[in-house]
């Protein structure tokens, strides 16, 4: 999911969606945001991403198999 709206997100302190984009406030004591989405087994995913106006930080990105 893209950031249309944040109904499908779960955003940790400092972080907002808005404008299409996820936005962290930074700082000690940022959160996390992630989204659970359902995946099928066999199927292919492609995870893309732009950060813009990068400061400080990291990504991860974590896909979680549960057969």
């Amino acid at each position: 999911g893209g950031f249309d709206s944040d109904a499908s997100w779960t955003k940790g302190t400092g972080w907002t969606i808005s404008g299409g984009t996820a936005n962290a406030a930074g700082g000690a004591g940022a959160g996390n945001i992630y989204q659970n989405a359902s995946m099928t087994q066999g199927k292919a995913y492609l995870v893309t991403y732009s950060i813009t106006a990068y400061t400080s930080g990291s990504l991860y990105v974590n896909l979680v198999s549960c057969l």
